[in-house]
């Protein structure tokens, strides 16, 4: 997590330049990451009137990998993410499961359009990368193949 001398700093910086070089801007668009990202593009949107797009890229707070100290932490968690989506006309999310989550997770953002773009990538480029007696190894979440071509076929069928 980012401190609030980070925050400060990064609102006092990013907000007036963004201000200064996007007003003929048509939408705000926030690569949510770090996520301490989204007081400062509500507050670009709103001085500039434009409507504010956030891409979350993550569901940080709703990750199952992600493991909070307590649960008064995963809870301050959600709310935060809640309270920064809210500000937001439009909402991008890394997978269509994300983007359910969200909706499920925020239903008082039910006025606010949640999509899913995915994060891709090339199933043929990433498996050259590896040698051709390569073992990939996910676990169980994310599998195991060894062999350039078993790389290749795992790696066009994954999530």
């Amino acid at each position: 997590m980012l401190t609030r001398a980070w925050q400060a700093w990064w609102e006092r910086y990013a907000v007036p330049l963004a201000l200064e070089h996007g007003r003929d801007a048509d939408v705000v668009y926030a690569s949510v990451s770090p996520y301490s990202t989204a007081r400062a593009a509500a507050r670009i949107a709103r001085s500039l009137a434009r409507p504010l797009v956030m891409d979350l890229e993550d569901p940080w707070a709703l990750d199952e990998m992600l493991v909070h100290e307590t649960a008064v932490h995963e809870v301050l968690d959600r709310r935060a993410m809640g309270h920064a989506l809210a500000k937001a006309h439009y909402i991008v999310m890394n997978t269509p499961e994300s983007a359910a989550r969200v909706r499920s997770t925020f239903p008082y953002l039910d006025r606010v359009p949640v999509t899913s773009i995915l994060n891709g990538y090339d199933a043929d480029g990433l498996a050259s990368l590896f040698a051709p007696d390569a073992v990939w190894d996910g676990g169980a979440l994310f599998g195991r193949a060894e062999g350039t071509e078993a790389l290749r076929a795992h790696f066009a069928t994954a999530p």
